[in-house]
């Protein structure tokens, strides 16, 4: 699953949801990665959202990611 959640800057317009679901593979997709970044997620996430609340704080989080997916993508195509 890892692979097709990961975001590749050489299958990005392909694979245009990996955008957004990058997030979900922390340290290459190991399962104990996973269950660590989820525990710091939960243990954050939950103050960020209820301080900002639901709508600001999803919509934070969404733009953050595509954001860090598109700046790695425009960053690979500066090398050629």
């Amino acid at each position: 699953v890892a692979p097709w959640l990961a975001f590749f800057a050489d299958g990005f317009p392909a694979r245009f949801w990996s955008l957004v679901t990058w997030v979900l593979v922390p340290g290459g997709g190991d399962p104990l990665s996973l269950l660590f970044a989820f525990g710091w997620f939960y243990l954050f996430a939950g103050s960020l959202e209820r301080a900002w609340g639901t709508r600001d704080f999803g919509t934070t989080l969404v733009l953050l990611a595509t954001g860090m997916g598109l700046l790695c993508w425009l960053g690979s195509l500066v090398p050629g």
